[in-house]
């Protein structure tokens, strides 16, 4: 209806012309900060099951105490998902029977040290996530294997010609591991 006014397309014209400058204005006054936005959150567990060795002078009598870590954690960043990358920390103190008491006493007694092994035991996990770019920025949430989430078994067991006492070869674990990662995107925004 307006159309059929004179003049019209001349004030159409100047509030469009005055739009602009004001959001110019706009533009220039306000200060630009560059902000990380949480894009999505996602969590997984991964179930591993490995066995360690003991060395063959050091059977084990009996577990005493035992470390589990995670280390060296990355994340390798896919169009359709994150993978993450790292290993399993294991630390193993344990018992095990001294020969040399053993040959002198000729006891019905073990007479045993503690002993600990190292070992790391390499895993990955992909997590899917759609519309990954590559300016993406993945940030751990949590990254952890709980103590309750551990199982040792102690494997390929034998007897002890010396002392009679049953001493193991092997501990066989089956562990959870719990990773939750959030995704974060660059966001310009005006202050």
């Amino acid at each position: 209806m307006l159309k059929n006014y004179p003049n019209y397309n001349f004030f159409r014209e100047k509030i469009i012309d005055e739009e602009n400058k004001n959001i110019y204005y706009r533009k220039k006054s306000k200060k630009l900060k560059e902000l990380n936005e949480i894009v999505e959150k996602k969590s997984t567990t991964k179930f591993i099951e490995y066995e360690i060795f003991f060395p063959p002078k050091f059977p084990a009598l009996k577990i005493n105490e035992n470390i589990t870590k995670l280390k060296n954690l990355k994340c390798i960043k896919f169009k359709s998902g994150i993978l993450v990358e790292g290993t399993v920390l294991k630390e193993i103190v344990f018992f095990s029977p001294e020969s040399r008491y053993i040959k002198k006493n000729r006891l019905n007694t073990c007479f045993s040290s503690l002993k600990s092994i190292v070992t790391n035991v390499p895993f990955s996990c992909f997590i899917e996530i759609n519309n990954v770019y590559k300016d993406d920025i993945v940030q751990f949430e949590f990254a952890g294997v709980d103590e309750n989430d551990v199982v040792d078994i102690l494997s390929k067991p034998f007897m002890c010609s010396e002392c009679g006492e049953k001493l193991y070869r092997a501990l066989k674990e089956k562990i959870i591991i719990k990773i939750s990662i959030m995704l974060l995107r660059k966001k310009t925004i005006c202050l």
